[in-house]
């Protein structure tokens, strides 16, 4: 007879429940399962305990070493026999009816692959504590995945072809690999949970979700940020079938009259295919100047319910993209007429699949109303140094246009910087693929010296990002010590350009209040200046050295 249910269970010194975790499952309704044992490498009475057992139902692995409980879980998928796959943990017990009323769920909805259940907490003893309650809808549960993990690991049954089919337990993880597995099951299955409790989950002093509480939250966390990128990248898929060359990413805040600029700057390419996507990030209502400007149709007006900041605002603009490259602009910058054209060229007659032309500065200060060039030049003109962009960008995003199909790759822009967000995304895109440069000027920056431009209005992070980015691309520069030196000077430049900004401001409070008290508290301001000073190298460059 065909083996309905797989029961698999990996367990490592688990002598102390493991007789009762066996007999709830051989007390089953449900008698038609093999019940799979992979023996981890034990070093207590486990084994002797599995000797006891002469049930035919049981078959037993022995690992002569621990190799963890992923690696132990794909040995048991590998050699299962049953149609379905019940998990059940060491510690834990399954009620009588579990194995029935899960199988006849999955006979019953052969659309769904995954089924958990609501299940009780006990406590070391097998005293009844609270029932876990849980999502029972798929359209829930994979909202709620995002999230947080919505299945007991022990209490679940799975489609045996299913989990095959994505690959079964990813043996990086040396935790939540159950969640990870569920995320990436729900992408193309439906699953499901059963709201009656049939399964009693185990919570001890020792147990390994008080054990390794750290460990099992940074797992968890890469579960779903992996989930994440896979979800933005089947997004990127489903929109590279292109009925345009270019798409431009325009984020805009709170500037409708520059907007209007950088659209027409846009408008006025010698470059025609292409389309505009302009992302309003919870900013005043545009819809009327684009709407204006929009006579071609080639603009397309995205909305966020509330500020995300530049990195997301892009990251949404990508995902609704439907051009074979990628180009920026923010909406206080503007293009030449010929940078569209200047860049796809190149692209689509080289071997590259990014590019960036020069632009440049326009430093302008605000006079009554209106905002006057005080100076313009060209502030990095060179072909991509690879370890350069380790300790400084060099490549205003404006500038740069690269295949879509990189962020394949890549990923998108990280939403978690608040400044540096474009810096980050050329790190990451320079170590996948080679970045060519066109001495040719084909746009314009603006830096206003009132900090007003997307640039500096957030310059207070810029400290703190300084230290980020460096830490999260260490791997690169770790080995190059000349780089890590040019990383620590880059720091303490910026921190003497903050110690200089607030002397200015200083000089300036001095030169309305001229008395006896403000010079006294000069005394104390430069004092108190040179600790934090102390301080602040202190907090940068550790971890650095």
């Amino acid at each position: 007879m065909k083996v309905k249910i797989t029961v698999l269970m990996s367990v490592y010194n688990g002598e102390r429940y493991l007789s009762e975790a066996i007999d709830s499952i051989l007390g089953q309704t449900l008698k038609n399962f093999e019940f799979l044992i992979i023996n981890d490498g034990s070093a207590d009475r486990t084994s002797e305990i599995l000797q006891r057992y002469v049930d035919p139902r049981i078959v037993v692995i022995d690992n002569k070493v621990n190799i963890g409980l992923t690696k132990a879980l794909n040995k048991g998928l590998q050699i299962a026999q049953g149609e379905y796959i019940a998990r059940q943990d060491a510690d834990d017990i399954s009620l009588p009816r579990r194995l029935e009323i899960q199988a006849e769920f999955l006979d019953k909805n052969p659309d769904c692959a995954l089924v958990g259940c609501a299940y009780y907490q006990i406590n070391e003893n097998g005293e009844l504590g609270s029932i876990i309650k849980v999502l029972s809808k798929d359209s829930d549960i994979r909202e709620g995945l995002k999230k947080q993990n919505w299945f007991g690991h022990g209490c679940i049954s799975m489609r045996r072809d299913a989990v095959q089919a994505v690959g079964g337990y990813d043996e990086k993880y040396k935790f939540s690999q159950d969640y990870d597995l569920w995320l990436r099951m729900a992408e193309v299955y439906k699953v499901a949970n059963i709201e009656e409790p049939l399964y009693c989950w185990r919570s001890t002093p020792s147990g390994i979700s008080k054990d390794k509480e750290a460990e099992q939250k940074y797992y968890a966390n890469l579960a779903v940020s992996e989930a994440t990128k896979r979800a933005d990248q089947r997004m990127l898929k489903k929109n590279n079938e292109s009925t345009v060359m270019v798409s431009v990413i325009l984020p805009t805040y709170n500037r409708p009259d520059m907007l209007i600029h950088a659209l027409k700057s846009i408008l006025n390419q010698s470059y025609h295919d292409f389309e505009i996507i302009v992302v309003n990030d919870a900013g005043i209502d545009v819809v009327r100047n684009v709407k204006l400007l929009n006579k071609n149709y080639n603009i397309k007006y995205l909305i966020h319910s509330e500020n995300k900041g530049l990195a997301a605002s892009r990251n949404t603009g990508i995902k609704a993209a439907r051009g074979k490259y990628i180009a920026y602009l923010d909406d206080d910058d503007i293009f030449y007429p010929d940078h569209l054209e200047t860049l796809v060229n190149f692209l689509e007659n080289n071997e590259y699949k990014a590019a960036y032309t020069d632009a440049y500065r326009v430093v302008q200060e605000k006079q009554n109303s209106n905002y006057v060039v005080k100076k313009k030049d060209i502030l990095f003109s060179f072909d991509f140094d690879y370890d350069r962009i380790l300790v400084e960008n060099f490549v205003p995003i404006l500038c740069l246009m690269h295949e879509k199909s990189c962020l394949e790759k890549i990923g998108l822009f990280d939403e978690k910087l608040t400044v540096f967000e474009d810096w980050d995304f050329m790190i990451r895109i320079s170590r996948k693929f080679e970045i060519a440069h066109l001495k040719n000027v084909t746009s314009e920056y603006s830096l206003r010296t009132d900090g007003t431009n997307m640039i500096s209005s957030r310059s207070l992070d810029f400290g703190r990002t300084f230290k980020i980015i460096y830490e999260k691309h260490r791997a690169y520069a770790q080995d190059k010590p000349t780089l890590l030196l040019s990383q620590i000077n880059m720091i303490a430049s910026f921190i003497d350009t903050l110690e200089r900004k607030i002397r200015e401001k200083e000089q300036q409070i001095e030169s309305i209040y001229s008395s006896r008290t403000w010079k006294v508290g000069k005394i104390i301001t430069a004092s108190w200046r040179a600790l934090k000073k102390f301080f602040y190298l202190n907090f940068f460059l550790k971890g650095m050295l």
